[in-house]
């Protein structure tokens, strides 16, 4: 069977690759470190990614350049020809994949209209459309909430991350059944992620901190860095998920003299993310994939967030007491106090994220057999 997969890709989005790798392994490709460029015997899979080389070489699996939703790649992409080979992929494709991730969101103003024209292109050959392991939300303007409407309406089988998103899309007026599962990535093991032989290091306890690009709450987030290095002699690892977005460069440039600070550089080697993570003492995670990383770990870790998928996440599972708001005016104070719970009682904390890791990879699994349920009827 033909199948094209498609979502954020090939945006050096540390969060999206992990989503990919966890969907290529409910259809059956191998993940750890595959050496075939064909990497499924079952079915012939293509991603459609914003960087087709990166995914060949982070997947070792086909790709194929999004259709482009504004004037300027639109013409790059007639001019590369790549528009057409999409086009004609799309168009001998047995199944379109959408997803997953937060795809439809107004967040970003443009992002409903990406997904949409993908979607589009689907319907206009008539070809089968999954939503796959998708957030909804937040849809605020008519557009958004139109496309988003227009797109699951055509689709034969939708699963979201979250019960956020299923409450969001019946109250859109969305008739059709849908699943609530849990993020792909949750159905990765510490085999899919890391496949090499471990190797002992001699370093000293350190916390991670993965970031996002926050000038208004930099001061703050600052000082909490000095607060956990004097109060427990922790270092600390910033580590970034997207290379794009550079969410470590203030920190990088204030701090360059402290040495118990260490910005790591950004790299799309899984294996080293999650060792980096699963070394840690805690992690502290404005970037949801940071957070789950530390469940899949089994690590003691607080949240540091405005987003309803994060706090939606951790709330299903009984771990909402691990949120903090970002903007909360007593942010400070809470994250002191919830940091010093953390570091006490660390096997408490380590038993509920143990028990909602279970209960995380169940609910991944619904993805899979969802998806299963609908290549058999096609």
């Amino acid at each position: 069977m033909k199948i094209i997969i498609c979502g954020n890709y090939g945006a050096t989005n540390i969060g999206d690759e992990l989503i990919l790798k966890g969907i290529l392994k409910y259809l059956g490709a191998r993940t750890g470190a595959p050496t075939s460029a064909n990497i499924n015997s079952r079915h012939e899979i293509t991603v459609l990614s914003a960087n087709p080389g990166l995914t060949q070489r982070l997947h070792k699996i086909n790709s194929m350049a999004v259709l482009p939703a504004g004037p300027r790649s639109f013409v790059k992409g007639m001019l590369g020809f790549s528009f057409l080979r999409t086009l004609s992929a799309i168009k001998k494709c047995d199944l379109f994949i959408l997803g997953g991730g937060g795809l439809f969101d107004d967040t970003y103003p443009r992002a409903s209209l990406i997904w949409g024209i993908q979607a589009l292109a689907a319907h206009m050959y008539k070809k089968p459309l999954i939503i796959l392991a998708n957030s909804f939300g937040p849809l605020k303007t008519f557009a958004a909430k139109l496309i988003t409407r227009l797109v699951c309406d055509y689709s034969r089988l939708i699963t979201v991350r979250d019960e956020g998103s299923k409450k969001l899309l019946q109250q859109m007026g969305i008739k059709k059944k849908i699943t609530v599962a849990a993020d792909p990535a949750f159905g990765l093991t510490q085999a899919d992620l890391c496949n090499k032989k471990p190797v002992k290091k001699t370093e000293k306890p350190y916390v991670v901190f993965a970031l996002r690009k926050s000038n208004k709450n930099f001061v703050q987030l600052a000082n909490l860095l000095d607060w956990i290095h004097k109060k427990y002699g922790f270092q600390i690892k910033l580590i970034s998920f997207q290379k794009i977005i550079q969410d470590n460069t203030g920190f990088q440039k204030k701090f360059s003299n402290k040495k118990f600070i260490h910005v790591l550089p950004y790299a799309d080697d899984f294996c080293a993310i999650y060792k980096t993570i699963e070394n840690a003492e805690a992690v502290v995670g404005m970037r949801l994939h940071s957070l789950i990383l530390a469940i899949l770990a089994e690590k003691p870790f607080l949240a540091l967030t405005s987003f309803d998928k994060i706090k939606n996440l951790l709330a299903s599972e009984g771990l909402a007491n691990l949120a903090l708001d970002i903007n909360d005016k007593n942010l400070s104070k809470n994250f002191k106090t919830a940091f010093e719970n953390l570091i006490k009682n660390q096997s408490s904390y380590i038993a509920a994220i143990s028990l909602a890791k279970a209960k995380f990879q169940q609910k991944s699994e619904e993805n899979k057999k969802a998806l299963t349920k609908a290549l058999k009827s096609l």
